[in-house]
């Protein structure tokens, strides 16, 4: 799980994404803002061969935002609001450990641009979808007592 903290954040919108080849990612995603606010990977999707090719070097900073069009709004004169906050869709998913990242695919396209986040890159199609995730594989200490 990756999440974000995000200033004047509001209510949090649900993205489901079941892959069509295996595995299930969830992704909150902030009502007002369309920012990224948390993604959880529930089931690893399958492996592939095909990487998210992250540039060595400095990124562009920032925080990913998503269409919020594809939740259903409620719009009335006084106020808009979300009319379902969860939206459920399947798309190609894909995992890839690589040395010491971990890349999380969407779709087919190839990235054409990343934004970095933290520690955590973002694929960017060259039509502006998101196309990978990647992040370093944090260090974990095993005591030396731990029984397993």
């Amino acid at each position: 799980m990756v999440n974000w903290q995000l200033e004047g954040r509001s209510g949090l919108l649900s993205l489901y994404i079941q892959g069509t080849g295996g595995g299930y990612v969830e992704m909150r995603v902030d009502e007002r803002t369309g920012a990224l606010a948390e993604l959880v990977v529930i089931e690893s999707p399958p492996g592939t061969a095909r990487r998210c090719s992250v540039p060595e070097g400095p990124k562009p900073t920032g925080t990913l935002v998503l269409d919020r069009e594809m939740w259903q709004w409620r719009v009335t004169p006084d106020y808009v609001e979300p009319a379902k906050r969860d939206v459920s869709i399947s798309q190609h998913l894909a995992w890839l450990v690589e040395g010491d990242t971990v890349s999380l695919q969407f779709g087919a396209p190839q990235a054409s641009s990343f934004v970095s986040s933290g520690d955590v890159e973002f694929g960017i199609s060259e039509y502006g979808e998101l196309v990978c995730v990647a992040v370093r594989r944090p260090d974990v200490a095993v005591p030396a007592d731990y029984p397993g």
